[in-house]
């Protein structure tokens, strides 16, 4: 299971260090074939993007593009296309480092490549999250670094709902 890396943006990212932690989520999800493009780029570009193909004129942290049902779904996964300005961003406010908010990212749109998608209902996202986290979870990264990925107050109130619990901070006094 080949992973290309396509840097369009520089980082201090290992790329050794995030193809191994990538092949890792791959065999989590018993992925044992087909070539995985993963894009580093910039809010710019994923604006570009997301415009494109979701009619979203906003930059994103992730995009997914899967082509499992075209004539060379043997041969490809798909492409995930990452924003480091976002991830940037996402994991100061999370207080973890990019590397850890670009692998959280990976997960994130491996789910969508394998067909989870939070935004079809509450229900569908309380079981990609729990998916994401066990996934991580099996490569070394623990709940904390999630620290609520993405959830926000409206998010939780959907996954509330969906009768999950999902941790909160506690404001010390």
């Amino acid at each position: 299971m080949p992973v290309e890396l396509v840097v369009h943006k520089k980082s201090a990212l290992s790329q050794k260090k995030l193809r191994e932690s990538i092949e890792g989520l791959l065999r989590g999800l018993r992925v044992d074939r087909g070539l995985l493009v993963v894009l580093l780029t910039d809010d710019a570009e994923l604006r570009a993007l997301n415009k494109a193909y979701r009619k979203k004129d906003k930059p994103t942290d992730v995009l997914s593009f899967n082509f499992s049902a075209g004539p060379a779904s043997k041969d490809v996964l798909g492409d995930l296309a990452i924003s480091l300005d976002t991830a940037a961003r996402q994991a100061k406010e999370r207080g973890h480092s990019l590397f850890t908010e670009v692998v959280i990212l990976c997960a994130h749109g491996l789910l969508h490549l394998r067909g989870y998608d939070h935004e079809r209902s509450p229900a569908e996202a309380s079981r990609m999250l729990r998916r994401e986290r066990r996934l991580l979870r099996e490569i070394g990264i623990e709940r904390d670094a999630l620290t609520a990925r993405g959830v926000t107050p409206n998010r939780r109130s959907q996954l509330r709902r969906a009768r999950t619990p999902i941790p909160t901070k506690r404001k010390r006094t």
